[in-house]
């Protein structure tokens, strides 16, 4: 693998991180909304 490959897969990893992220957060927000508890922060 070279350097422009390894560069290209750690971009798409780390667009990959963020986008967990943000997926959790709204999924948790979402359901919040019928548990009607408070979100635990981690």
């Amino acid at each position: 693998m070279d350097g422009d490959q390894w560069q290209a897969v750690e971009t798409k990893l780390d667009q990959q991180v963020k986008d967990a992220g943000d997926w959790r957060d709204k999924c948790l927000k979402y359901f919040q909304g019928f548990s009607k508890k408070p979100l635990s922060t981690p």
